[in-house]
């Protein structure tokens, strides 16, 4: 990256000690039936291969129980922006896989709150072959979601619209925040 460039985190989605903790217990027992079943092979005849693929069946069924937990547990989600070059950055990682998605933003235009059923939800709008967003937070606190907010449409320099309450939405401009 160039030393011109503004990149502002505005989404950070990272693993806590608690997930790292609880996605290496579930990767090791996960991983645990195939290091068992290793054993067996080398301790059966390959005359008793029926057994050893009976024995490899069960250890993919147990092995898919906790794999699908713990790779959900350690997923990982970064968004961050470049203001002067109008790029947005959707960093998606698991484990060792890692995804970047880069897209080239017309404009920011606005960023929203609104209200749903578990909180207040900041949606962060730009265009983009028409108009396109991406949700970044829920928060469960009111007074939280509008420092959140409003700390965003400082750093991109856009204005905040709160539709927290659906028939009377309100712009606010970025001079007064």
């Amino acid at each position: 990256m160039m030393g011109n460039e503004k990149i502002a985190t505005v989404f950070e989605d990272t693993m806590s000690k608690t997930h790292i903790i609880m996605a290496s217990i579930m990767y090791t027992f996960a991983f645990c039936p195939f290091i068992g079943l290793m054993y067996l092979i080398f301790k059966f005849d390959l005359r008793d291969i029926v057994i050893i693929i009976e024995l490899f069946a069960y250890a993919i069924s147990i092995s898919v129980f906790f794999v699908v937990p713990a790779i959900k547990i350690s997923e990982e989600n970064i968004v961050k922006v470049d203001l002067n070059k109008k790029r947005l950055f959707n960093e998606y990682r698991v484990v060792l896989y890692k995804k970047i998605e880069i897209t080239d933003v017309e404009d920011f235009d606005y960023v929203a709150i609104n209200s749903n059923a578990f909180g207040y939800t900041i949606t962060l709008w730009y265009q983009y072959n028409g108009y396109r967003h991406i949700q970044l937070l829920t928060f469960y606190k009111k007074n939280k979601a509008f420092l959140y907010a409003k700390s965003l449409c400082k750093v991109i320099d856009v204005d905040l619209l709160d539709k927290i309450d659906i028939n009377n939405p309100t712009w606010i401009d970025k001079s007064e925040l």
